[in-house]
């Protein structure tokens, strides 16, 4: 990961690098939310998909 200049990089290019990020995490939240509702609907095909995704939470987000 390469360092950031705070004082001299320009500001479109620093809220570009800060703000992937912060979407990405959302985006996992959601679908993180979306699941946990499948569960509590559909019961254990549901609770299989929840596991199924938090176990790919532990390789996107080390």
């Amino acid at each position: 990961m390469k360092n950031l200049d705070l004082e001299n990089e320009k500001i479109s290019k620093l809220l570009i690098s800060f703000s992937i990020p912060c979407i990405i995490s959302m985006l996992i939240n959601s679908v993180y939310n979306v699941a946990d509702h499948i569960e509590q609907e559909v019961g254990t095909l549901g609770n299989a998909l929840l596991m199924l995704y938090s176990h790919l939470l532990l390789y996107v987000i080390p």
